[in-house]
């Protein structure tokens, strides 16, 4: 519960980018938030974004996972929903041994540290609807990427749930279908490994 208040906090804090005296906030502000354990589940996530598109990110068991939005990504039944999740795998990043994940207002992104001085950055382009995750470390190390679709199989929204699509006081169900054009949601997607 007490993430969920800094996290509220933290989104607030991002409408205000710069302190009283019209000074950019310094990368060291005492407005970003830093957390030294992992999240049991999504509830636990910090926001970064930028444009049209939104992230919630969190480390969750050695992962680091996160689920995508897009202001535009509205379904069969007009509800705005998040287009899936991504979970990223590195070999040697441990988080078990060392561990940080810090929301910088200043330039909104989410920042992870593990072992063998492994950094993982995520951020938003504001101007074109990219995602970015910079990786550096100490040595080399295997990345997997994965993209982990919610929508396996056609399902029946009732009563509290159809109210996501405006369809308050329906008494029939309201179907929501398999994605089965999920390559179009991704297409684009690139992955890039740059070394120092």
């Amino acid at each position: 519960m007490d993430k969920f208040i800094y996290l509220l906090f933290a989104f607030i804090m991002l409408s205000m980018p710069t302190q009283a005296k019209g000074q950019l906030l310094q990368d060291d502000d005492p407005y970003s938030m830093t957390w030294h354990t992992q999240s049991k589940n999504c509830s636990d996530s910090m926001p970064c974004g930028g444009g049209e598109i939104g992230l919630n990110v969190w480390a969750e068991d050695g992962d680091i996972l996160f689920y995508l939005a897009r202001s535009s990504a509205f379904d069969e039944n007009n509800a705005l929903l998040k287009l899936g999740r991504v979970r990223l795998h590195l070999s040697d990043a441990n988080f078990n041994n060392v561990f940080s994940q810090k929301l910088t207002l200043n330039d909104g992104s989410v920042t992870f540290r593990g072992d063998n001085n492994t950094v993982i950055r995520f951020w938003v382009d504001v101007f074109h609807p990219v995602v970015h995750i910079d990786i550096s470390g100490d040595k080399a190390q295997s990345a997997k990427v994965t993209y982990e679709n919610w929508r396996t199989k056609d399902y029946a929204l009732s009563g509290e749930d159809a109210h996501l699509c405006g369809m308050k006081g329906t008494k029939d169900s309201i179907y929501m279908t398999t994605i089965r054009y999920c390559s179009t949601i991704v297409t684009g997607m690139t992955l890039s490994f740059n070394r120092p």
